[in-house]
């Protein structure tokens, strides 16, 4: 998947809002939502807080995992831990990438929030990365790794099935040359005893 359809996955997410406006319940597909009172703090979908955003009919109400001291401790953590460490919310990534888009006037710190994720992140995808080659180069026919984000391992995906092709490739081919080498080695044993 690519990471625009990630981020469509965690428009789901719900996120409170404050409305400017009143209005009775809103049927949607996910469940009923509402009823709007202005001026009162309410969950909703993000998708719908962003349209209700952009429209500016409310504000988007900061979430607490979004502040540059919880995030740097977070890197912290991470930096410390040789494994993967929780994230303080599902789908961080994407949620963090709309709302620094959208409201990055109204959220404390901004630039440096996006700087904190960024490091985050590109740990994380190192960590990532070490697995990987330690999954591939012992030949394991499984792992659990826990507290991946989804967008983490979409920069994986792709090419793992084709990784686990070339190995088992090269696995037959040295296996088929071993083969050839000591059916070779045989065959010249065998010649040699019977000039004698």
């Amino acid at each position: 998947m690519e990471p625009t359809e990630y981020e469509f996955m965690a428009e789901n997410e719900k996120i409170q809002i404050n409305p400017k406006f009143n209005w009775s319940t809103m049927t949607l597909i996910q469940g009923d939502v509402g009823p709007f009172k202005a001026g009162q703090l309410m969950q909703v979908p993000l998708w719908l807080a962003v349209m209700l955003r952009q429209e500016d009919k409310c504000t988007i109400e900061t979430p607490e995992w979004l502040d540059l001291e919880r995030l740097e401790e977070c890197r912290d953590e991470e930096k410390e831990s040789p494994t993967f460490t929780e994230m303080p919310a599902k789908h961080i990534f994407e949620i963090s990438n709309i709302l620094l888009d959208l409201t990055s006037a109204s959220i404390l710190n901004a630039d440096k929030i996006r700087s904190v994720l960024k490091e985050i992140f590109d740990m994380r995808q190192s960590k990532l990365r070490k697995s990987v080659d330690a999954f591939m180069q012992g030949n394991y026919l499984h792992a659990k790794i826990n507290n991946l984000q989804q967008i983490e391992l979409s920069n994986f995906r792709p090419i793992l099935p084709q990784a686990f092709d070339h190995m088992h490739r090269f696995n037959v081919a040295t296996g088929a040359a071993s083969r050839q080498a000591s059916i070779s080695l045989n065959s010249s044993r065998s010649f040699s005893m019977d000039t004698q």
